[in-house]
């Protein structure tokens, strides 16, 4: 799992992302929003819009299947898949 967070200052926007890597498929969430700064002495942070998105699950291409498997006492070849 990956964490990135990135502050813009100029327009006021926070952007979170995660990234999830597992062994046949990746995926990603991210958020967004906007924030005011409510005092000059003290930082306070005030959403005021926010929205995510979930990326569709990208399979891996580095899948690494095994020659020969077996499952209850078969031999199963995945040479040809």
């Amino acid at each position: 799992m990956r964490y990135h967070r990135q502050l813009t200052l100029k327009n006021f926007t926070v952007q979170n992302s995660l990234q999830f890597a597992g062994p046949l498929a990746t995926t990603s969430f991210s958020t967004n929003a906007t924030f005011d700064v409510r005092s000059p002495t003290r930082v306070q942070v005030h959403s005021l819009s926010f929205y995510g998105v979930i990326d569709t699950p990208q399979l891996t291409d580095s899948l690494v299947m095994p020659e020969e498997v077996q499952f209850l006492g078969q031999k199963i070849d995945s040479v040809g898949l």
